[in-house]
């Protein structure tokens, strides 16, 4: 692509054309040779330099969560000592709406050396997002013409940044916990080979380790004895995330999908310190999506999920609680988190809390506020024993506001 500085070279060689063709002068022709010459020779120059380049991309941090900030390095390697114009590199990084925005930065390219460029990253919005190198031109000595040395297609980037999304809490959730840590305590026992209480001692069997021998009582015995140990059961806590667009439809969708899978992320730290284990599970288009974590150090695996969390694809959410239960008819507590309530999934849950299972109705409100008591639907739910969370968006875009991200990565 030539430059407004080649624009104007060729016009002065129009005007030396021009003036030789006029005049007939000898030495316009020499100063028409050169002002030919010494372009080509730059073009061709810098062609020869794009071979000799090498691109290398990072992020110091490929997992962050939402707020945090890290830094893409791009680092550009040049095998010459060919003078080099300004290179222009445009980068894809994550922007502040919740889609890619495109960055511009020029740099000097360093004679057989490497050169460094260094690009903020923000963690504006939870998720998951191509960052990296889209486009690398580079001018000429003479800044004439402005050749591409590299170009990626946007869905091709391969550097990844995963965003993950930070606990809100919203809500003490002190009843969740007090009784989850309650029925914790109440938690059965079965013979296993974790903890160092014995639960019972028996004659060895094929496939027993050694390891777990009981060699004083072996040798008293004269008969090789193993010890089995007792290992807690945990309860299980089920969480059916349903995200509905259609109730934030006037809201910034980004903003509004940090509301919901920061709130979710807070339920699920209140689970695990409770030390009980947790399946999350929510329903995109595409079909099912399920994690687990039985601690707070197997928490990740939850908060990936929520950094994909999407809303719920054409199911009929009384059909997901259904199903979900159905599957997972072990656990001993289930929580509906979602932006919407009709009368089917309310008597879902109703029927599910007569039958004597611990039900949570966890209402996370958008622009379409749902109905409070004494609504016929929200009552029944009530003295069916279902116990009922809410919480209101505009309380998060407030916390939000008063809470300053983190200063930016110095380059």
């Amino acid at each position: 692509m030539i430059t407004a500085r080649g624009v104007g070279w060729l016009l002065l060689i129009l005007i030396a054309w021009g003036f030789l063709a006029y005049s007939g002068l000898v030495q316009l022709q020499l100063i028409l040779m050169i002002l030919l010459l010494l372009p080509l020779l730059s073009v061709g120059s810098l062609l020869w330099l794009r071979t000799r380049l090498k691109i290398d991309e990072s992020i110091r941090q490929t997992l962050i969560r939402r707020k945090d900030q890290t830094s893409l390095v791009v680092r550009l390697t040049l095998r010459s000592r060919q003078v080099v114009g300004l290179a222009e590199l445009l980068i894809a990084r994550p922007g502040k709406d919740g889609r890619t925005e495109r960055v511009k930065r020029l740099t000097a390219l360093t004679q057989r050396g490497e050169t460094t460029v260094v690009l903020p990253l923000s963690g504006h919005h939870r998720g998951l997002f191509r960052v990296g190198l889209l486009r690398l031109k580079c001018r000429d000595l003479f800044g004439l013409v402005l050749l591409p040395f590299y170009r990626c297609q946007p869905d091709r980037l391969e550097p990844f940044l995963t965003v993950l999304p930070r606990p809100y809490t919203f809500d003490p959730l002190q009843d969740l916990a007090s009784l989850l840590q309650q029925n914790q305590l109440q938690k059965a026992w079965k013979p296993g080979s974790e903890l160092d209480a014995i639960a019972n001692i028996r004659q060895q069997q094929p496939g027993d380790a050694l390891k777990r021998a009981h060699w004083k009582l072996s040798a008293r015995l004269d008969e090789l004895m193993i010890r089995e140990f007792e290992n807690p059961l945990q309860q299980d806590v089920l969480v059916l995330c349903d995200l509905n667009r259609a109730q934030a439809d006037k809201l910034p969708w980004a903003s509004y999908g940090d509301y919901f899978s920061d709130s979710v992320a807070w339920f699920t730290e209140v689970i695990l310190r409770s030390a009980s284990a947790v399946r999350l599970v929510f329903w995109p288009q595409e079909g099912r999506r399920e994690a687990r974590a039985g601690s707070l150090e197997q928490q990740l695996d939850c908060l990936m999920l929520l950094s994909a969390l999407a809303e719920t694809g054409d199911w009929n959410p009384s059909h997901l609680v259904a199903a979900e239960w159905e599957r997972a008819s072990d656990c001993q507590v289930f929580i509906l988190v979602t932006n919407r309530l009709d009368d089917a999934t309310s008597r879902q849950l109703t029927q599910l809390a007569l039958s004597g299972v611990t039900v949570w109705l966890v209402m996370l409100q958008g622009s379409v506020l749902l109905p409070r008591t004494p609504n016929p639907m929200i009552r029944a739910l009530e003295q069916a024993g279902v116990r009922i969370c809410r919480s209101e968006f505009s309380s998060f875009r407030a916390a939000e506001k008063n809470s300053p991200e983190n200063p930016e990565v110095q380059s």
